[in-house]
C-alpha cells in the first residue's frame, strides 16, 4: 500500500517536472529570443537573464531532475519513503511557483510601458550608490525607449519625454547659474536615441516630430558646458543629414527663446532673477561670456548650413521670428552686430587657431582645415550684411540698422579690425557671384533693394562697399588720434622704469669699491655724464599698440652703461703718465718685475683674465670681476670702447679715486620731467610726448625726423657722477697686447723696472 502511494506520487511529480523541462523550458528560451528580436537590445536580454527568478528557476529545475533520477533507488531500499516523496513534492511545488513568477516577469518584459517604469525605478535607486549600475540601467532605458518611440503607444512615449525632462531638471538642482556637464552615459544615450529617431519614416501626427531631447538641454536658467555644445553640434548635424528640417526649426525656436528671454546682456546694475540682488561683477562677466558663446554656436551653425548648401533651411532660419515688429535674436541684424561678430570669430582664430576647427567640424572639412571653417563663418557674415537690405521692416529706423560700430580704443585692435574687414571684402565678392546665396535672403538686385529702401523710408542708404570705406576711414582717423593722444599705460611705464633701474643699478653696484672709498679734500673732479635721451613712438608706452616694442629697457640701459664705463675709464687714462705695452703672455712676469705688494691695486677694463686662470698658480679668480695675484687684488670692469679695452691701471690703494652720484640740476629736472627711481643711486627717468613739449627738440632735429614728430615721445635717463682724483696720484698703465691683433712694439720684460722707479724724479 505504501509503495503504491509513493509510486503514484513519484509518477505525478515526475510528469510535472518532465512537462516543465520538455515544454515550458524551451518556451522560456523562445520568449527570451522573442524579446531580443522585439527590442533589438543585448542589454535588455542580459537584464532578463540576470533576473533572480530566472537563476532560481534554473537551479530548481536541475535540483528536481536530480531528485527524479535518484528517488527510485531510495524508495526501493529505504524505510523513509514518505520523507523522500515530501522532499520531491516540495521541490516540484517551488519549481512550479518559480515558473509562474518567471512567466509574469516575461509578460512584464513584453509590456514595454511596464518595463520602462521598472528600469527607470532601478536607475533612480542606483543613483548615488553604484556608478556602474547607474550607467547600465540608463543605457537599458535608452535601448527600450528606442522601441517605445517607434511604437503607437503615445502614453508610453509621453512618459519617455517626461523621464528625460525629469533627468535634466534633477541634474540642474543646485547648479543654477553654473555650467552643467551631464553624465557621459547621458551624452551617449541622447546620440543613440537621436540617430534611431532620425532613421524613422516621417509621420505627420507623430509625437516624435518635435526635438525634445535636444531642446531639453537648453535649460532656461543654466549655462551650457562645452561637452553639451559638442553633443548639440553633432546631433544637429545628424538631423540635417537625415533631412529633419522641422526638428532643426523646433530647436531653433527654443534656442531663440532662451537667448532672448534668459540671456540678455547684463551689468552690475541688473537684478539677478535667481538671487533678487544685483549681479556681481564676476556673475555679470560670466553671464555675458556665456551669452557670446551661445550666439557664437548658432552663428557657426548657420555658417555650416551655408557651407553644406542647405539653402532652404537657412532661409527659414533667417526669416524666423516670434514677435512683431520682427526680432531675430540669434541672427546679427545690424551692421554693428555683423562687424562685432566678425571681429569676435576672427579674434578666436587669431588667439586659438584650432579652436573653431575642434568645436565646429563641418562636412568635407576634416583634419587641419587651414582656416576654411573660419572662411565659412566669414562668408555667412558677409551674407548677413547683404541681408540688411532685405529686411521686411526697420522698426528702429534704417539708420539704426546701417549704423557703423565705434572704432576700437587701441591700435592693436584697429589693425586687427582692418584685417578682418579685408577678409570680409573677399567674402562679399564671393556672395555677389553666388546667386543661390542671395536667394537665401530674397535679393535679386542689390541696387534695386537700395532704391526701394530709400523710396519707402526716405533715407539715403548707401551700398555696402561705401559703408565699409566709411568704417575704414573711421578706423584710420582713430588710429591717427591714438598714435598722438593715447595716454601712457602706467603699468607699462612703471615696469619699464623698474627694469631700467635694475639693469643700470646692477652695473653701477660693481663700482662700490670707489663710492665706498673715503673722500678727501683738494681733489681734481671729473664729471661723468652717462645720460641718454632717446625718441620712441608713443605707441611703445601704451596698452595694446599696433606693433610690439621690445628691449627698450635694454637699449636705454646698455647706452647708459657704455657711456658710464667709457668716461670712468677715461679718467684713469688721464692720470696714467707712463704706459707700457706688454704682451699678454708676459703680464704676470711684468707684475713681478714691478715689485708690487699688498699696498697696490690693479684696475683693468675689458681684459679677459679667465684665459690665465689655472695657467698661473698664483693667479686666482674670486668672482666674475675680482681676481688676485700674489695677494694683489685685480678688479676688472666691462668696457665697450675699443680705445680703452685691454687697459690695465696699477696704483696704490690710497690713491683710489672717490665716486659720487649727483642729482641733475633743477633746469634739467623741470625740462625733462625727471623723477628719481630707487633710493641708493641717482638714477632719474622722464618720459614726455613731443606733441605737448615742442621745446625738447631743436628745429634741425625736427627736420631729421622721418614721419610725424607728434607721434613720438622722448625717453630720458639721467645718470650723473663726479669722480674725485688726488692730483698727486701715481698711476701706471699697461696695454695688454695680443699677437696678431695689436700693432706696436712690446716692452721687453727684462727692461721693466719697479713701479716706484717710473715715478722717481732723476
Amino acid at each position: 500500500m505504501m509503495f503504491d502511494f509513493t509510486n503514484y506520487t513519484y509518477s505525478g511529480m515526475l510528469s510535472i517536472v518532465a512537462a516543465i523541462f520538455g515544454i515550458a523550458y524551451p518556451q522560456i528560451n523562445a520568449s527570451i529570443e522573442r524579446i531580443d528580436d522585439k527590442y533589438g537590445s543585448s542589454l535588455l536580454t542580459k537584464r532578463l537573464k540576470n533576473e533572480n527568478a530566472f537563476a532560481t528557476f534554473n537551479v530548481l529545475l536541475v535540483f528536481n531532475l536530480v531528485i527524479d533520477v535518484v528517488n527510485p533507488f531510495l524508495l526501493d531500499q529505504s524505510n523513509c519513503c514518505y520523507i523522500y516523496i515530501v522532499i520531491q513534492t516540495i521541490a516540484t511545488i517551488f519549481l512550479i511557483g518559480c515558473f509562474f513568477h518567471l512567466f509574469e516577469i516575461i509578460r512584464m518584459y513584453n509590456d514595454a510601458e511596464t518595463l520602462h517604469e521598472n528600469i527607470w525605478n532601478d536607475y533612480k535607486k542606483a543613483v548615488g550608490k553604484s556608478s556602474d549600475k547607474v550607467s547600465v540601467h540608463f543605457m537599458e532605458w535608452v535601448d527600450l525607449i528606442s522601441y517605445i518611440l517607434r511604437s503607437t503607444n503615445r502614453n508610453a512615449a509621453r512618459n519617455v519625454y517626461d523621464k528625460w525632462v525629469e533627468y535634466i531638471t534633477e541634474f540642474h538642482k543646485g547648479h543654477i547659474g553654473t555650467k552643467v556637464r551631464y553624465d557621459n552615459y547621458a551624452y551617449d544615450g541622447i546620440t543613440k536615441i537621436n540617430e534611431n529617431l532620425c532613421k524613422l519614416n516621417y509621420e505627420p501626427m507623430s509625437i516624435n516630430n518635435g526635438n525634445a531631447f535636444l531642446t531639453a538641454l537648453l535649460y532656461p536658467d543654466g549655462f551650457i558646458s562645452e561637452d553639451t555644445y559638442t553633443i548639440l553640434w553633432s546631433n544637429l548635424r545628424l538631423q540635417i543629414f537625415y533631412g529633419k528640417d522641422e526638428w532643426v526649426m523646433d530647436y531653433w525656436e527654443q534656442a531663440s527663446q532662451k537667448y532672448d528671454l534668459y540671456m540678455d546682456n547684463v551689468s552690475t546694475y541688473t537684478i539677478n532673477p535667481l538671487t533678487n540682488t544685483n549681479f556681481t561683477e564676476e556673475e555679470a562677466k560670466q553671464h555675458n561670456e556665456e551669452r557670446k558663446r551661445f550666439l557664437e554656436f548658432h552663428v557657426m551653425f548657420c555658417a555650416m548650413l551655408l557651407q553644406q548648401g542647405k539653402y532652404s533651411l537657412l532661409k527659414r532660419i533667417l526669416s524666423f521670428t516670434q514677435s512683431q515688429p520682427p526680432v531675430y535674436p540669434l541672427v546679427p541684424s545690424t551692421l554693428t552686430e555683423c562687424f562685432e561678430m566678425l571681429s569676435y570669430l576672427n579674434g578666436i582664430y587669431t588667439n586659438y587657431p584650432f579652436l573653431l576647427d575642434r568645436r565646429y567640424p563641418m562636412p568635407q572639412l576634416n583634419g587641419i582645415t587651414g582656416g576654411r571653417i573660419l572662411g565659412a563663418a566669414n562668408t555667412y557674415i558677409a551674407l548677413l550684411t547683404y541681408r540688411l537690405y532685405a529686411l521686411q521692416y526697420y522698426p528702429f529706423g534704417v539708420g539704426y540698422v546701417f549704423s557703423l560700430p565705434a572704432a576700437p580704443q587701441n591700435s592693436m585692435d584697429i589693425h586687427k579690425e582692418k584685417d578682418n574687414i579685408d577678409a570680409l571684402k573677399i567674402c562679399i565678392r564671393k556672395i555677389e557671384s553666388k546667386k543661390e546665396y542671395l536667394r537665401c535672403i530674397d535679393i535679386v538686385h542689390i541696387t534695386e533693394a537700395i532704391s526701394n529702401i530709400n523710396r519707402i523710408y526716405h533715407e539715403k542708404v548707401k551700398c555696402l562697399d561705401c559703408y565699409i570705406d566709411d568704417y575704414i576711414n573711421r578706423l584710420d582717423e582713430k588710429d591717427k588720434d591714438l598714435r598722438v593722444n593715447q595716454l601712457y599705460d602706467d603699468k607699462i611705464v612703471e615696469k619699464l622704469e623698474k627694469e631700467i633701474y635694475n639693469e643700470i643699478s646692477s652695473e653701477l653696484d660693481k663700482y662700490q669699491l670707489f663710492y665706498n672709498n673715503p673722500k678727501t679734500d683738494n681733489t681734481k673732479v671729473y664729471r661723468i655724464n652717462a645720460s641718454v635721451c632717446q625718441l620712441y613712438p608713443n605707441q611703445a608706452f601704451v596698452d595694446k599698440p599696433s606693433v610690439s616694442y621690445v628691449d627698450i629697457d635694454t637699449n636705454i640701459s646698455d647706452k647708459v652703461k657704455y657711456k658710464f664705463s667709457h668716461f670712468f675709464a677715461t679718467t684713469f687714462l688721464q692720470h696714467a703718465t707712463p704706459q707700457l705695452n706688454i704682451a699678454s703672455q708676459d703680464l704676470f712676469k711684468a707684475f713681478d718685475k714691478l715689485k708690487l705688494n699688498n699696498d697696490y691695486i690693479i684696475i683693468s677694463f675689458g681684459v679677459y683674465w679667465d684665459y690665465h686662470v689655472e695657467r698661473n698658480d698664483n693667479f686666482v679668480k674670486k668672482n666674475d670681476r675680482v681676481y688676485s695675484y700674489d695677494n694683489i687684488h685685480i678688479y676688472n670692469y666691462k668696457c665697450g670702447s675699443k680705445y680703452l679695452s685691454d687697459h690695465i691701471f696699477i696704483l696704490e690703494k690710497k690713491y683710489l679715486p672717490y665716486l659720487e652720484f649727483v642729482e641733475p640740476s633743477n633746469e634739467w629736472t623741470e625740462k625733462y620731467h625727471l623723477n628719481k627711481i630707487g633710493n641708493n643711486l641717482n638714477i632719474w627717468l622722464g618720459l614726455l610726448k613731443i606733441v605737448n613739449h615742442k621745446g625738447l627738440l631743436a628745429e634741425k632735429e625736427f627736420e631729421n625726423i622721418d614721419g610725424d614728430p607728434n607721434e613720438l615721445s622722448l625717453f630720458s635717463c639721467v645718470v650723473l657722477a663726479n669722480i674725485h682724483w688726488i692730483p698727486s696720484a701715481k698711476v701706471l698703465c699697461i696695454k695688454n697686447m695680443h699677437f696678431g691683433r695689436d700693432n706696436g712694439n712690446n716692452e721687453k720684460v727684462e727692461n721693466i723696472k719697479s713701479f716706484r722707479s717710473y715715478f722717481t724724479v732723476r
